[in-house]
């Protein structure tokens, strides 16, 4: 997998591109972070520089593919996960299995496990999980907004 990163200091901030996008996304944010602290991009498996994974592609695997990254890396903690959109899935399931390597999580519209229960949510949306690409609780719509 992809990994670009910049700047020095602690903690490294690892930046998570929502869905459809890679680490070209974080291209105005990465340099104005770097100027005070070491900040990391990475493209998750099959998304810009990265090749794609075999299944399944859910979150324990994405968060886990991630850890070894950061390793194969060597970015050690303390580390702060900065992601978008569906990438608040990830890191929440990172958050869980690797606690002691992070400082915090910034989420920056992030999608959550049960957004989808939420009635207002569901007026607004038509959503889906299409569990073979993007694991369980990821959610994927497209708006019915008049």
């Amino acid at each position: 997998m992809r990994i670009y990163c910049t700047g020095s200091g602690s903690p490294t901030v690892v930046l998570d591109a929502g869905l459809g996008n890679d680490a070209l996304i974080w291209g105005g944010v990465q340099p104005e972070l770097s100027k005070t602290t070491r900040v990391c991009a990475y493209d998750r498996a099959g998304f810009g520089g990265s090749d794609a994974r075999p299944a399944p592609r859910d979150a324990d695997h994405i968060a886990g593919e991630l850890h070894e990254l950061l390793l194969q890396a060597k970015v050690t903690g303390p580390i702060v996960l900065m992601g978008h959109s569906i990438a608040g899935i990830y890191m929440r399931d990172y958050a869980t299995r690797y606690p002691a390597d992070l400082a915090g999580i910034v989420f920056v519209d992030g999608s959550t496990p049960l957004q989808n229960r939420n009635p207002a949510f569901n007026t607004l949306f038509n959503w889906t999980v299409p569990s073979s690409r993007f694991g369980s609780g990821a959610l994927v719509g497209q708006a019915e907004v008049g």
